[in-house]
């Protein structure tokens, strides 16, 4: 997912420049993200030692045009990078159908309008409340962030939602919100 934005990065010791992996394998990155369009942290030391990492890499492909741009510009990444979808999205309709199976215990045959979101607040509230009651009677289905939904929030939203919840509420919604690359 995001495991190149700095702060994931730092918690988890650079493993995602794949430091561990012997030097004779090919290192291939395929549709990460930064999750944002900025870098967190600009010091010398810092930029220094992603660009070094990122030129091992054998394959680069990430999610978002901005991060394309911060390898090449901010990193000096001179190798080619890719555009690629999250995977997810490239996954094949009957494995999605085969999820929504055997997680039909959290949807329901009601129309409904979906959200994930990082950032929960009044406005999005009140964005997917307008929706949803334009387009399915207010019926709605909100994920939080893995992290948000341990915290108190006001926001209304499903209780210790999976990935697997995600995936069926995206599927199966009329329309979907989300504040999320």
């Amino acid at each position: 997912d995001q495991l190149f934005r700095f702060c994931f990065m730092e918690k988890m010791r650079d493993f995602a420049y794949l430091d561990w992996v012997k030097e004779e394998k090919k290192k291939i990155c395929i549709a990460t993200s930064f999750g944002l369009d900025k870098y967190e942290i600009t010091y010398p030391y810092v930029i220094g030692k992603g660009k070094y990492w990122f030129e091992q890499f054998y394959g680069l492909s990430i999610r978002e045009q901005s991060g394309i741009e911060l390898l090449h510009q901010l990193f000096g990444v001179e190798n080619s990078v890719e555009l690629m979808l999250d995977p997810v999205l490239l996954c094949d309709q009957n494995s999605l159908d085969e999820i929504g199976r055997a997680y039909k215990n959290r949807g329901d045959a009601d129309k409904y309008v979906g959200a994930y979101f990082l950032d929960p607040n009044q406005e999005k509230e009140k964005i997917i409340n307008e929706i949803s009651a334009s387009l399915c009677n207010g019926k709605k289905k909100v994920v939080l962030d893995a992290d948000l939904q341990e915290k108190n929030t006001a926001m209304p939203h499903m209780e210790a939602a999976t990935v697997e919840d995600l995936l069926t509420v995206v599927k199966n919604s009329e329309f979907i919100l989300t504040d999320s690359f």
